[in-house]
This record gives C-alpha cells, structure tokens and sequence, in this order.
C-alpha cells in the first residue's frame, strides 16, 4: 500500500492502483479539492481495513494534496496576479502623516535575497525562471506595505500587466493618499484585492486615460 508515482498526474502518487489525485479535465485547484474529499470519505467508509498501513496511506495523500493545492492556485491564477492564500497583503499600522510629507519614515531598505528565493520557491519558481521575475511588494511601502512573506510575490517583468504599470498605480494612490482624495486604507485594499482591477479605475485601461 505504500504510495508510488504516477505518471498522469504531475505530483501525484497512487495508493492501490488508485491516484492520489486525478486531474479529469478539472483545474489543479479543482483537482486536489475534490479529491482531498473523495480520500476523506474513504478514510471514514473503511475503518477496518488494514487499519494503520492503510490511514498512513491515505494521510501521505493528504499531505500531497495539501502541497500541491498551494500550488494549483498559482497556476489557475492569471501571471499578473499573486495567489491570494500566499500573498493577501500585508501594511505596517501607519497613517497618512507617517507616508507623506517631509517627516515620513521609509520602513523598508530593500528585500534580502534569502527572502526573495522564499518567495520563488512558494510559488513554484524555478532556478532559471527568477529572471521573468522580480519580487515586488503587494501593498507597496509608499501605502505603508511590509517586508511580510503575505506581502511578497513574484510579478511578471514583462507582458500585458508588468510591474511598471503597479509602479505606476502605486505613485497614483499614494498622490491621492497624501492629497486627501483617497483614504489610505482604502487604497491598500484595492492594490491588495486586485491591482489591475484598481489601474483601470484610478488610472484608466492602457492607453486609455481615465475620464
């Protein structure tokens, strides 16, 4: 009973002939959930059978599915968007005089490169992809963002959404913060939620300048 790889599924292993996870057209995501809950359900339907070889079966593929699930979310995301369970976003407990003005405070002095390697490997990065990437703040430091691992994400360098076009975002709302347009925990809200969502209202679509 001892779980062994199956060359169907990326990742997935089989327990009895039967795979850990069973992709069947569905998403990553899709995929491990329903089948975390078909083990589960296994799991409670047969307790007499060959009772601690087989749970400790079924529990390796639970810490499978467990691992892969994180996983599945980055890839059913769009590229230009952090997984949310990874990176929801994370602020300092900072004011609007703590951002703006001659007195405020820079928190931040840069990522350490140790952190930046965390970051790629959560999200499945590997060694000779770093490059097509660049960790970059959720909520950036100028909206009170934090070095917080739930506020670091690995952002595209190029393509339709790249991180020149946050950079811009970002000196948007913080110019609005410090003007009074815009509440602060306002803004960190929308560039934490959905940042491209939050360019077209505030800025507008590419090249289309908001009315």
């Amino acid at each position: 009973m001892t779980p062994t790889p199956a060359e169907n599924f990326p990742l997935a292993f089989t327990l009895n002939g039967e795979p850990c996870v069973k992709s069947e057209g569905l998403s990553y995501a899709s995929a491990a959930l329903l089948t975390r809950l078909r083990w589960e359900r296994l799991w409670s339907n047969k307790p007499n059978m060959d009772s601690l070889t087989f749970r400790s079966s079924v529990l390796f593929c639970l810490a499978i599915i467990e691992s892969i699930s994180i996983i599945s979310w980055a890839q059913d995301r769009p590229a230009y968007l952090p997984n949310s369970r990874l990176t929801p976003g994370d602020a300092f407990n900072v004011t609007k005089d703590d951002l703006c003005g001659p007195n405020r405070v820079d928190r931040i002095h840069g990522i350490p490169v140790s952190l930046k390697r965390q970051i790629f490997d959560r999200y499945g990065i590997g060694p000779n992809s770093p490059g097509l990437y660049d960790v970059e703040h959720l909520i950036p430091p100028n909206l009170g963002g934090s070095n917080s691992i739930k506020n670091l994400w690995p952002q595209p360098v190029s393509g339709e959404w790249s991180h020149a076009l946050k950079d811009k975002l970002e000196h948007r709302l913080h110019k609005m913060v410090c003007s009074g347009e815009l509440d602060l925990k306002t803004a960190q809200q929308e560039i934490a939620s959905d940042w491209v969502r939050a360019y077209k209202r505030y800025i507008g679509e590419q090249g289309k300048p908001r009315r």
